[in-house]
C-alpha cells in the first residue's frame, strides 16, 4: 500500500503484480479523499477497510488472459 497525496486529497492505493502468460500485470486499487484534513479520515478508512482490500487482492485470481488486456484501448 501506498499513499499519495497533495494539499487538496490523499489517495491510499493497493497493488498487485503477476504474471500472465509470461507478461507482467498490475491490478490496482485506489481510494481518495478530499480535503485539507483528509489524513485523519483516511487513516480511519485504511482502518477499517485496508486489511480486507488487500487479502481480496491477494486472493484474486481473475486475471483476463494477456490477449483479452491487448485488445483495449490504448493510450499513447
Amino acid at each position: 500500500m501506498a499513499f499519495l497525496g497533495d494539499p487538496n486529497f490523499i489517495e491510499a492505493a493497493f497493488a498487485r503484480l503477476v504474471l500472465v502468460d509470461a507478461t507482467g500485470v498490475v491490478v490496482v486499487y485506489s481510494h481518495r479523499i478530499y480535503g485539507k484534513e483528509a489524513g485523519p479520515s483516511m487513516g480511519e478508512w485504511v482502518k477499517a477497510n485496508g486489511a480486507a482490500i488487500e487479502k481480496s487482492l491477494m486472493a484474486w485470481d481473475g486475471m483476463p488472459p494477456v490477449k483479452a488486456l491487448k485488445q483495449l484501448p490504448q493510450g499513447k
